[in-house]
């Protein structure tokens, strides 16, 4: 999996709105930047148990990035209601176009991106629905995809959690670094090692 092109909206807005539940005031000043006595209860909030409905501030956080993952993962990815495809490839468009050398990850055997390249050719040739219907079928989940998605700190937090130690190395080292990259993510999301120990 490769993640590139990320971009974080909200961060301060909402750290500042997860002051609302214990406010009496109508509106924030959200031109005042986010006090430390504000990061400290956002990140008291934002590492409370998942679905404890406490973290529910990082819903405001939203992330948008290009996820480039193999087929295989895709329905992995779908499963979570809180992330969504702004746009993504399309094998119904541009399969028979698609360079599958490049296309396709390093499990899949030359052998196979060789017969791939042939039913493509075939197609490309003789564009039947039989022959296009050949073609994807026999596509391997080795091929990559992109798409652009769009998802929150809230909804990320359960898929790192979940995924962390996944057998997948995409979700295992690709995911998790990423989340790592994002500001403020941990520091929000996690608990301190230290702290998780002692609970363990």
């Amino acid at each position: 999996m490769e993640i590139k092109n990320t971009k974080v909206y909200g961060l301060e807005e909402s750290i500042m709105a997860s002051h609302y539940p214990m406010s009496t005031v109508d509106f924030l000043a959200y031109e005042n930047y986010p006090s430390e006595k504000d990061w400290e209860r956002a990140r008291k909030l934002g590492r409370a148990s998942l679905g404890s409905g406490h973290d529910n501030y990082l819903k405001g956080i939203i992330v948008q990035a290009d996820f480039r993952a193999p087929n295989y993962l895709w329905p992995q990815i779908q499963r979570y209601h809180f992330l969504d495809i702004v746009s993504s490839q399309s094998k119904m468009h541009r399969l028979p176009s698609m360079d599958m050398k490049k296309q396709c990850n390093e499990y899949v055997l030359p052998e196979t991106i060789a017969m791939v390249e042939k039913l493509s050719e075939e197609f490309n040739k003789n564009p039947t629905s039989k022959n296009f219907h050949t073609l994807l079928s026999n596509t391997p989940q080795g091929i990559y995809l992109t798409a652009r998605i769009t998802t929150n700190y809230l909804q990320l937090k359960t898929m790192f959690a979940q995924r962390q130690k996944h057998r997948l190395d995409d979700w295992r080292k690709d995911f998790a670094k990423w989340c790592y990259s994002l500001p403020h993510f941990i520091e929000l999301t996690q608990k301190p090692r230290a702290e998780t120990k002692e609970e363990d």
